[in-house]
């Protein structure tokens, strides 16, 4: 089943939006390819870009909107730095 596709131009290169997964071209060519390829296989395709993606099984660590990574809670939460007084020249 083809999924709705949105493309996005962007200063070097396109994203481009296929259901819910986003994928990145910098040619325009390979974009046109994968796209063609896609309409014509899009099952055999979605699993390959799946299987082959860079960042498989890291995706699903990454925060939603609104819920900072542990890491970046911390910097905001720790105890407050005292700045030294540094007088102004």
């Amino acid at each position: 089943m083809i999924k709705t596709i949105v493309i996005r131009a962007v200063l070097n290169g396109w994203i481009v939006d296929v259901g819910c997964q986003t994928v990145v071209f910098q040619k325009l060519d390979e974009m046109l390819k994968e796209l063609a390829a896609y309409y014509k296989e899009p099952v055999i395709v979605t699993d390959i870009y799946l299987k082959n993606s860079v960042n498989s099984g890291k995706v699903q660590d990454v925060p939603q909107a609104g819920q900072p990574s542990q890491n970046i809670a911390n910097e905001y939460l720790r105890e407050p730095q005292k700045v030294p007084n540094v007088p102004y020249r």
